[in-house]
């Protein structure tokens, strides 16, 4: 269910960004922060931190 509430989400977000005329850098960096969200829930996952034990 949250795959499908992002893949509506992010779109919507995005043109909002567009469309208020930011400039790339600043919207990169909005978009890097649910990236680097995701990284490091990722890191603390423990079946992450088993596969790269092995």
């Amino acid at each position: 269910m949250r795959s499908r509430s992002g893949a509506i989400a992010g779109p919507l977000v995005g043109g909002a960004l567009v469309a208020r005329d930011y400039s790339p850098q600043a919207f990169f960096l909005v978009c890097a922060a649910p990236l680097l969200g995701c990284m490091a829930l990722a890191a603390l996952s423990p079946r992450v931190k088993k596969a790269n034990a092995a």
